[in-house]
């Protein structure tokens, strides 16, 4: 079985920076499909059919990403936060 790596993108996973960094490259990745025009193509949700499969699987993307930045990115700057506020007992 493989293990995460505890240190990705410079910051260790699961602390306030990373997960900061993380919520950043999730709204950034996010941006960067929606200036492509990649939202077009989200009709897939409602069964339209939209050219192909590259179309589809752009349209699959965008949605992902996009609760990805909704949903997965705010919590994690939440958690971020909330690392830093909350004192963690050693012992």
């Amino acid at each position: 079985m493989t293990r995460l790596p505890e240190r990705a993108f410079g910051a260790p996973l699961l602390s306030p920076a990373g997960l900061a960094l993380r919520a950043c490259l999730l709204w950034l990745a996010f941006g960067l499909v929606h200036a492509l025009g990649l939202r077009e193509y989200t009709t897939v949700l409602s069964g339209t059919p939209v050219g192909g499969l590259a179309p589809t699987l752009g349209g699959v993307f965008y949605v992902v990403l996009y609760f990805g930045a909704v949903v997965a990115a705010p919590i994690a700057l939440i958690a971020g936060v909330l690392l830093l506020l909350v004192p963690r007992r050693r012992g």
